[in-house]
């Protein structure tokens, strides 16, 4: 719990720098953390950043406790006890455990973004096709009103000589 408010503290624009100065010895808790917080969290984007940082700062040394783990207890800085702890914190079996969490967890989180992101693509396809459909309707609706008021004033016009020539006959005889 305490592990999870610190990495979820640190500012965004800090993950890498927190990230390059982990100590070795808390690397596998605080990806076991990471992937517990993936399984969790809505802030995808910083913890994966997360992940990022310590992949990139500590790549060749969970690499090297992958394949054996006498690199990672080498690389642990200090001796006696604290070399001890961190040997077995980061045993070999349970950092390679964790590694494969991660990928799960990560691949997990691309299959969750790619389904999304491709409803999303879809569902705008069909929003565009919509809005076409709509301005076409409204572009026939329009050419429809034009048509029906263009009879009408044609109409209009066509009844306005009649009078005005209705009118001028009218005042002829009065004036003859």
């Amino acid at each position: 719990m305490l592990l999870k408010h610190g990495v979820l503290s640190v500012p965004h624009g800090q993950v890498s720098s927190v990230g390059s100065q982990l100590p070795v010895m808390f690397l596998q808790q605080v990806l076991s953390c990471l992937v517990e917080c993936l399984d969790e969290s809505p802030h995808m984007e910083y913890l994966l950043n997360w992940v990022k940082a310590i992949l990139v700062a500590h790549g060749p040394v969970l690499a090297a406790a992958a394949g054996g783990g006498a690199v990672l207890r080498a690389a642990v800085v200090g001796g006696g006890v604290t070399a001890a702890a961190a040997a077995t914190a980061n045993s070999p079996s349970g950092l390679a455990a964790v590694l494969r969490a991660l990928q799960q967890m990560v691949s997990r989180c691309h299959k969750d973004v790619s389904s999304t992101a491709e409803s999303n693509v879809y569902l705008l396809d069909y929003i565009i096709a919509a809005g076409r459909l709509h301005q076409k309707q409204q572009q026939q609706d329009q050419q429809q009103q034009q048509q029906q008021h263009g009879g009408v004033n044609q109409q209009q016009q066509q009844q306005q000589p009649r009078a005005h020539q209705q009118q001028q006959q009218q005042v002829r005889p009065a004036n003859a």
